[in-house]
């Protein structure tokens, strides 16, 4: 990547991170386009990886692309001094999203019964009347932040129901 890429890749991604751009989605088109696709971003420590056939090399080599790296992330994130740090990592490690085969397809087939598209259809109703009454709190035309107003009480809500 030259160095004209790095700062139009860095210019980019600190508006798509940076909090101010509604729409991320021409900021995803040009960091695709930009270079190789694969994108340092700093203030995650973290990789950008936007174009498909990489994706799925990444998805389908886990000896190389591990998804064992929870407690690798920077000690600014998780203090590895702080005993509730560590409680978290150790415990949110344990997550099979943060697991390689054989155990995260072990622990995904425990569960890929309950997410098929009949599944997923029949919880419409369900996930339809949470949604309007976590909405319900809000006035028309108030301004909410979609993501702390919603997106962070509807999955549980949602869970919760279908669970009993």
């Amino acid at each position: 990547q030259t160095m004209v890429d790095k700062a139009e890749a860095d210019r980019l991604l600190g508006a798509l991170f940076g909090g101010v751009e509604q729409d991320p989605f021409p900021y995803y088109d040009a960091l695709r386009e930009l270079g190789d696709g694969i994108h340092q971003v700093d203030m995650m420590q973290a990789v950008l990886v936007t174009r498909y056939d990489d994706i799925r090399t990444i998805g389908s080599d886990p000896k190389t692309f591990s998804s064992e790296l929870f407690e690798l992330t920077g000690p600014g994130i998780h203090d590895p001094e702080d005993p509730e740090h560590r409680r978290f990592v150790e415990t949110a490690s344990r997550l099979f999203m943060f697991a390689d085969p054989p155990r995260h397809t072990q622990v995904r087939s425990t569960f890929r019964h309950a997410f098929t598209p009949d599944a997923v259809r029949r919880w419409r109703a369900i996930v339809e009347d949470i949604a309007d009454e976590v909405l319900a709190r809000f006035e028309p035309g108030q301004e909410i932040d979609l993501m702390g107003g919603l997106a962070s009480e509807v999955p549980v809500a949602v869970i919760a129901q279908i669970l009993g």
